[in-house]
């Protein structure tokens, strides 16, 4: 086996020494050229064939997503009237001396196209009252209706029914119209009694059908399903006319919590789904389409890369018959001077004969030697440009909502005539702005930090109406100290988004500030509800976790990137945080007076 392996080398080299070097050149490069339009050909095809799934998967999305959307916003919206309908008006009603008919009318012309009807029970069926005025259909047992049972087993809940005709009450017209029960408990004040009632909201199916009317549906179908993968609407019975919707209805018994994309078959073709569940509904959005492989326009891709690929490999073998014949004579004496190039020699003039290519790259390395120069010398100026504009870039970071929401809160507190308290949010919040800018600079004194988190808790104060309060220790002398600005705020931001506004007692934000050897060590503590230590983990490693949908304008890992940038890695935040227990994120920096700080960093 050595011996013909040594064989073929030798008639090899002997085939070889008989070929001229521009003929061995173009060989090699046609090989090469040949192989990597084969790889390029079938990555092209891959890339092609992926692409149009991604590209239909990316449009059943999106069609999903785009209905679910405003569903989800109509839900939300006839949960907040559900609220505001039984804790401000049915709990503080009196029956049957008061009457609630003049709110459930205003909340049903306030919601026209969404809002069928409104009425309230008692823990016997009995209408106490509805509108618009009606009166119950006498063959109706309400008791037994299923979302009365289901309001008054679960009573800690909202219910959304599946759609149905509307016959609790009787129709003038004898036409019933199509409905969706929403249901909850509710506590009644009944001849100085409290008991369990029932509020139902009819919610008009029409509304279901303009979000769709108002969804791209082109290609896809999209249709909303039930808990038990039962259609509740679609739009154009696809689901049916397809035979998807047995299919679906298994999906979904078996996997009642998949959401997201995913591919199954039926009848021998591949169907690409979608689906998202909308929140306090159990439903889910659906949507279906079918997978383009094998489609006419797939077929027409494939020719098209055939032909490009056919096209690319003439064009290469070409071009390497070209570059052989330029190239061969004069590349030994070019290759002899980036060698000395190399060898770290930039002062030897560079003239190569040949082509107009090979004179070109001639100059250009002669030129790539003077640019390698001034690069050498230039290097650390930029870097250190680079490091400041880096660091502006992270410090310019704005939350615009919070100015916004405090601009709304002055002027609700000015047109209910409270002149004072909107002054000292104006002044909180000049005052705010005034050192946030601090006349450009990056460093400031640790008081005047102190000062603006201390405006900025005044004015959430205010907006969360006294829902929490805080505390600012520091000793006088730590206040010359020098520290970046914009540290703290975001820190007091996140234990208020994610601490303070979902906490059902009174909430405690502390600050306090200390010196520890030649460090300023500085502890936002809250009592909020905590995360876990995976959640802990992935905010010191640099990840953005939020709790909330709300997060901090600024982020901690702006404040840390801001703070390991400019003193270092070994300084930055240190969180701790316990479930159920608060959170307390600790910044530390090093203690340096400002004064010998001034002029220096800006």
């Amino acid at each position: 086996m050595g011996r013909e392996i040594k064989k073929i080398k030798h008639s090899l080299q002997d085939i070889l020494k008989n070929w001229s070097f521009r003929y061995v050149l173009w060989l090699s490069f046609s090989i090469v050229s040949v192989m990597i339009t084969v790889v390029i050909g079938m990555f092209m095809n891959f890339q092609y064939s992926r692409r149009i799934d991604e590209l239909m998967e990316e449009q059943i999305a999106a069609s999903v997503s785009q209905a679910s959307v405003p569903l989800y916003s109509h839900i939300r919206s006839m949960l907040k009237a559900s609220d505001a309908l039984y804790y401000n008006v049915i709990r503080e009603a009196h029956f049957p001396e008061d009457s609630v008919y003049d709110e459930f009318k205003l909340v049903c012309e306030i919601n026209p196209d969404t809002i069928e009807s409104i009425a309230l029970f008692d823990d016997e069926g009995n209408l106490l009252e509805a509108s618009p005025p009606a009166i119950l259909n006498e063959w109706v047992d309400v008791q037994e209706e299923e979302w009365f049972q289901a309001a008054i087993q679960e009573n800690e809940n909202v219910h959304f029914l599946d759609p149905k005709v509307q016959n609790l009450y009787m129709a003038s017209n004898e036409s019933y119209n199509w409905v969706i029960p929403m249901s909850r408990a509710v506590q009644i004040h009944y001849n100085d009694e409290t008991i369990q009632g029932v509020l139902l909201i009819n919610l008009q199916y029409s509304w279901i059908e303009s979000i769709f009317d108002n969804t791209d549906l082109s290609n896809i179908n999209v249709a909303i399903l039930n808990e038990d993968g039962e259609t509740i609407y679609d739009p154009r019975q696809r689901l049916v006319s397809l035979g998807l919707e047995e299919d679906l209805t298994e999906i979904f018994r078996e996997q009642p919590n998949k959401d997201g994309n995913f591919i199954y078959h039926l009848n021998g073709k591949q169907y690409l789904a979608s689906s998202r569940t909308i929140g306090y509904t159990g439903w889910k959005i659906i949507g279906v389409g079918l997978d383009q492989e094998g489609s006419i326009s797939s077929v027409k891709g494939r020719l098209f890369v055939l032909m490009l690929f056919v096209i690319l490999l003439t064009i290469l073998l070409i071009l390497n018959v070209y570059i052989s014949n330029k190239i061969c004579l004069p590349i030994q004496e070019l290759v002899l001077h980036v060698h000395e190039i190399e060898e770290g020699n930039l002062d030897e003039t560079i003239n190569v004969s040949g082509s107009k290519e090979i004179c070109q790259l001639g100059f250009a390395i002669s030129q790539m030697k003077y640019v390698i120069k001034n690069l050498m010398k230039d290097i650390v100026m930029e870097y250190e440009q680079k490091r400041k504009t880096e660091l502006d870039a992270l410090q310019s970071q704005i939350n615009p909502h919070f100015l916004y929401n405090t601009l709304d809160i002055i002027v609700w507190m000015i047109e209910n005539e409270q002149q004072e308290e909107a002054v000292k949010v104006v002044m909180s919040l000049g005052r705010l702005f005034r050192i946030s800018l601090s006349q450009g600079k990056r460093i400031i004194r640790l008081k005047n930090e102190i000062e603006h988190v201390t405006n900025y808790l005044m004015i959430q104060q205010v907006r969360f109406k006294n829902k929490f309060e805080y505390f600012i220790s520091m000793e006088e002398e730590l206040g010359e100290m020098a520290t970046l600005k914009l540290i703290i705020q975001p820190i007091v931001e996140n234990a208020i988004y994610h601490g303070m506004e979902y906490m059902y007692g009174d909430g405690e934000i502390q600050i306090n500030v200390t010196q520890q050897g030649e460090d300023i060590w500085i502890a936002v503590q809250d009592n909020g509800p905590g995360m876990t230590q995976e959640m802990v983990k992935a905010l010191e490693a640099g990840k953005v976790v939020e709790s909330t949908k709300r997060g901090s304008g600024i982020g901690v890992r702006n404040v840390q990137e801001r703070i390991q940038m400019q003193f270092g890695r070994k300084y930055g935040l240190f969180i701790e945080s316990e479930l159920d227990v608060g959170t307390t994120v600790t910044i530390k920096i090093p203690a340096i007076p400002y004064e010998s700080w001034e002029g220096s960093l800006e």
